[in-house]
């Protein structure tokens, strides 16, 4: 890779939005260290000297993409991104599309950390593709596979996707349309695509998957709420229709009756999760307190042993939630007794 291109990018007027400081000090430090300039004022390599990449020469090339990415998170992004150029040489464009094919697997299994992958891929992909001119597409096709492999039963004669037929859970579907989502929201593939996808999500002779459209949380517009009410006149099951009454109206209350009674059933943190996580109704501190304490009522009424408070302690573990929430939430039910709830979270 050329190291002084590289460089260069910290100008491109394209990549200020990032805010990582990587393509500056960071790069200048960690890059810059490994290479020196002869009379004709180029860079050249110094010899071999670092022990991460000595470490990963000999490990598969999907290995190392996986080392990388179970060390990625908030505090170390930066520095993650920094080791991944240094240690990572995309020698042909299959390399690049298995690491495409590893990030998908990683964003379909741990949907919580959605933002985070997907930063992490904006971000190389940039330089990638300035440096080597490679790009997404193979990550679009998998997403657009397994979409039409769930909703519209197609088949497919490839060995290179066939990994995606073993992706047969709910949660393995679902969260393949929360990433496409968010790749739209990315803006990485156009609205004319999306489209497409929301209108097969959204038509009820092709989706028999109706409690999906939660999680897609399709804008509601004049169009949609035709279709949300044609799929309201079918025989729905009562979580479905509650569901799309949802959509329609709006209630948010509604909405989270259910997503905490699908955790009561299922148990499933992700899905819980990524709802908190993507909604507007949980940014400020007073919807905070409110949420604590519908989780704490539904804890009392169900008397369901400690999973509720298990998801509380999740929330705070998560820095979702705050231990005072739990406090603050306490104090607005009335005729509660403590019944050892906040020791539960000391």
């Amino acid at each position: 890779m050329d190291i002084a291109y590289l460089l260069s990018f910290k100008d491109f007027v394209e990549v200020q939005n990032f805010n990582l400081n990587i393509i500056d000090s960071n790069i200048n430090s960690n890059l810059y260290k490994n290479y020196y300039k002869n009379d004709k004022n180029k860079y050249l390599k110094k010899p071999f000297t670092n022990p991460i990449k000595k470490e990963l020469a000999s490990i598969p090339i999907v290995n190392k993409f996986n080392l990388i990415f179970n060390k990625l998170s908030e505090t170390n992004f930066n520095n993650i991104i920094i080791e991944f150029i240094e240690n990572i040489n995309f020698l042909t464009i299959e390399e690049y599309e298995e690491f495409q094919k590893t990030l998908y697997l990683k964003i379909i299994s741990e949907i919580n950390f959605i933002n985070l992958y997907l930063r992490f891929i904006e971000l190389i992909n940039y330089v990638y593709n300035n440096v080597l001119n490679y790009n997404l597409n193979y990550l679009l096709e998998l997403v657009n596979i397994k979409f039409e492999l769930d909703y519209l039963k197609t088949n497919f004669n490839n060995e290179k996707y066939n990994f995606i037929l073993e992706l047969t859970t709910n949660d393995d579907r679902i969260n393949n349309i929360i990433l496409i989502k968010n790749l739209y929201n990315y803006e990485l593939f156009s609205h004319d695509l999306y489209q497409y996808y929301e209108n097969i999500l959204l038509d009820y002779s092709q989706n028999k998957y109706i409690s999906d459209i939660f999680y897609w949380k399709p804008i509601i517009n004049d169009s949609n709420i035709i279709k949300l009410k044609n799929i309201l006149s079918n025989n729905l099951n009562i979580r479905d229709k509650i569901l799309i009454e949802n959509l329609l109206n709006n209630d948010n209350k509604i909405e989270l009756d259910y997503v905490i009674d699908e955790y009561c059933i299922n148990l499933n943190y992700d899905k819980f999760f990524n709802h908190i996580n993507t909604s507007d109704s949980y940014k400020d501190n007073i919807s905070k307190i409110n949420l604590c304490k519908k989780i704490l009522e539904l804890h009392l009424e169900k008397k369901s042993d400690n999973i509720l408070l298990n998801l509380l302690k999740k929330l705070i573990n998560n820095k979702i939630l705050h231990k005072n929430d739990i406090l603050n939430s306490l104090k607005l039910i009335k005729n509660i007794k403590n019944n050892n709830i906040l020791e539960y979270f000391s």
